[in-house]
């Protein structure tokens, strides 16, 4: 859940910026993809190492700046290890959701918001009653994607950053069924474990599909 809504809230925002007119919008239109079209595999070893205890540089400009005084130990202690995947899996995702989102902006034709500019409308009442309804098929879609997407590539992103530790404080469903097949061999809790994924991942479908429905009537 914090994987989506992180990647959603900060697609959003980024989208915003970039449906804007600015100088170098294109490179950085082109820049944005590098997150998402990175191979897992060495984005996840290099998030690793920036991560590092002793020897990551996230620490030291940390230090230098003056932000902390002691080496954070990002993926080794269980009250940061969470968060931190979570920060490097929404790192991965947003860049897909900006341009989701970013298609779904250019859509909305821009006379609903010159007419709302004429009756007074500030920025946040655009947002909240031109840009998000506007949106909201859309959100609904990427919603479903990222949901179902982030219940595989979560696993992967754990299993590279900290195999489920520390303590297990990082063991998701998906990844606990992987090590009670594969590292215990226990396969009749794995396939519980495995059931219980593959229900969770139809709920985001099955609600987005009886929404159409209602609203197709």
């Amino acid at each position: 859940m914090g994987t989506v809504l992180g990647g959603l809230v900060i697609g959003l925002s980024v989208a915003l910026l970039l449906n804007r007119t600015f100088r170098g919008r294109g490179v950085v239109r082109m820049l944005l993809i590098v997150p998402w079209a990175l191979p897992i595999v060495p984005a996840v070893l290099v998030w690793r190492w920036a991560l590092d205890a002793q020897f990551g540089i996230v620490n030291q400009i940390l230090r230098i700046t003056g932000i902390t005084q002691e080496n954070i130990a990002w993926l080794n202690d269980p009250a940061w290890a969470l968060p931190t995947v979570i920060i490097i899996q929404v790192w991965r995702t947003f860049p897909f959701a900006a341009i989701f989102l970013l298609a779904g902006l250019q859509n909305i034709p821009r006379e609903r918001y010159e007419a709302a500019a004429l009756d007074g409308a500030g920025w946040w009442q655009q947002l909240r009653y031109i840009t998000l309804p506007g949106l909201r098929a859309v959100t609904a879609v990427l919603a479903l994607l990222m949901t179902v997407w982030a219940i595989g590539a979560d696993i992967t992103v754990i299993f590279l950053a900290t195999r489920g530790g520390p303590a297990g404080a990082t063991t998701v469903l998906s990844l606990d069924a992987y090590i009670q097949a594969f590292e215990r061999y226990d396969f009749g809790r794995a396939a519980a474990l495995g059931t219980v994924v593959l229900l969770l991942s139809t709920v985001p479908a099955w609600l987005y599909l009886r929404s159409r429905r209602i609203k197709d009537v």
